[in-house]
């Protein structure tokens, strides 16, 4: 199922921020880094988002947002060990349906 075009991009927000703060799985990072075409595009959207670069965002302390961020990833770990190996991961649904 498709989400609105706000949605989709709050959820790849959301997956570079755990990235940034040291919560996201390792795999996803290179995920990650192959949805920008150049940095200054990845800083654009970022900032867009949060309201701050991605430097001042890692540099500023968010504990309720890294709750958060960790218990996504949880979620997503224990979605994982019941996906049979090749099947896709349906948080990555609708990137694979409309890529960046």
């Amino acid at each position: 199922m498709a989400k609105p075009p706000n949605k989709f991009c709050g959820a790849r927000a959301l997956d570079i921020a755990a990235n940034l703060i040291g919560v996201a799985d390792s795999s996803e990072a290179e995920e990650i880094a192959l949805r920008y075409f150049d940095q200054s595009h990845f800083i654009r959207d970022f900032t867009s988002f949060f309201g701050v670069t991605p430097h001042k965002f890692r540099a500023q302390p968010r504990p309720l947002l890294t709750i958060t961020l960790e218990q996504r990833q949880a979620r997503r770990l224990e979605e994982l060990k019941r996906l049979r190996p090749g099947e896709h991961r349906p948080w990555l649904a609708d990137l694979e349906q409309n890529p960046a």
